[in-house]
């Protein structure tokens, strides 16, 4: 069971000095114009976005120490919401890419004031629509000069006007990492034993304010391998699969896995990795539609994968396979529509199996066990629609 600690305390944690600041914001004007009053939302490292939510309003404020001691600015939010209304929609956003990272680390500084609500949220998304409340355990999180409810996973702060330190080590989320579309958002909540906020020290006011300064966000590790581009194109019956990396580390080798119904995957290649740049290979097209991925190795065995892409085949040509076929052909053709039929004819044109085929498939099954050596001709008729292809038994 989770527990709720009550009293303060300051907790330094040293972080994997292996590290990595990803981005980072520090609200100070730049260049410097020596005033606190004044700032900017852009990041002080790195790209990323910033955003209030909620109909919250900021302004410029001191901000928590560091080198900058002439210009030293924080982020001051106001316009909260009313007292029982609209928990956990106000506050701030900042969405960064963790491309090519992973064990991602956030850290920030917060001050309330006395008539903000005493109780914060964390939360993250990886879609960038749907926001997710982590577990908050004395592992993952810390909150100098200030408290965690553990139950209720908030921040609570009841001393007002005082700045809290505060972590939250994602590196067990694994859906974090490598993300385009990762953002986390720092949002006033009601108090958890009721249906309102309370405030930090006084009575609670919408012109409370909730202070931001030096937003960090790190990495404790790099992804082995930065994949910049992953395609796969038809031509001329076979598949072209073409990727590039930005940036190999310690890269072993590629596997290229591909699946039927995108859900079990098979390796049909591997390619050695180079140390970063282009790479290519090619298979013979048996299917309709095909999904394809890249395993990608790193030398010590770890792995990621690649994004699953899907080649669909807007044949006409009935495909084979295998050919030449002893026993079972599978016929990959256009979708069939109703009173689509398949035959099969002998090469002087004599008919020797026929069927209808399945409405809406986009394969048959055909036993040509039966059939002696020798070429055939395979026919799909789909309304006035005629296509065809060769067919060798063996």
């Amino acid at each position: 069971m989770k527990k709720f600690y009550t009293t303060f305390f300051v907790l330094v944690i040293v972080l994997n000095t292996n590290a990595q600041t990803i981005a980072g914001w520090n609200f100070n004007s730049n260049p410097s114009d020596g005033s606190t009053s004044t700032g900017v939302t852009t990041p002080s490292f790195g790209t990323g976005t910033f955003s209030l939510i909620g109909g919250v309003t900021s302004t410029y404020a001191g901000g928590n120490g560091g080198s900058n001691t002439n210009d030293n600015s924080a982020l001051n939010t106001s316009a909260y919401p009313a007292a029982s209304v609209a928990s956990g929609t106000a506050g701030v956003q900042f969405s960064v890419s963790t491309v090519g990272f992973s064990n991602i680390i956030i850290g920030y500084n917060q001050r309330q004031s006395n008539s903000s609500s005493r109780f914060s949220r964390f939360q993250y998304t990886t879609d960038g629509t749907n926001w997710v409340t982590p577990d908050l355990t004395a592992a993952n999180t810390t909150a100098a000069t200030g408290t965690v409810d553990f139950v209720n996973d908030v921040f609570v702060q009841t001393v007002g006007d005082a700045w809290a330190t505060r972590t939250v080590n994602l590196s067990a989320i694994s859906a974090v990492n490598n993300n385009a579309n990762f953002a986390f958002r720092i949002v006033s909540v009601f108090d958890p034993a009721g249906t309102s906020y309370v405030a930090t020290n006084t009575t609670y006011a919408t012109t409370g304010t909730f202070r931001f300064d030096d937003v960090e966000i790190s990495s404790n590790a790099t992804l082995p391998t930065i994949l910049s581009a992953f395609t796969a194109t038809i031509n001329q019956g076979k598949v072209q699969l073409n990727w590039a990396t930005a940036s190999e580390v310690n890269t072993k080798f590629f596997n290229i896995e591909k699946s039927i119904d995108g859900v079990t995957f098979e390796n049909i290649n591997q390619v050695n990795a180079k140390g970063a740049g282009n790479y290519e290979a090619q298979e013979l097209l048996q299917q309709i539609s095909t999904f394809y991925r890249l395993k990608m190795v790193d030398k010590d065995g770890t792995y990621t994968y690649s994004k699953t892409i899907l080649v669909a085949a807007k044949i006409a040509k009935p495909i084979i396979s295998p050919n030449p076929v002893s026993d079972i052909a599978i016929i990959n053709h256009s979708i069939a529509t109703a009173g689509s039929m398949l035959s099969i004819y002998t090469m002087e044109g004599k008919k020797v199996k026929a069927f209808a085929i399945n409405t809406n498939s986009t394969q048959s099954t055909v036993n040509v066990s039966n059939l002696t050596t020798g070429k055939y001709i395979v026919e799909i008729l789909q309304g006035n629609e005629r296509n065809t292809a060769i067919l060798i038994k063996q």
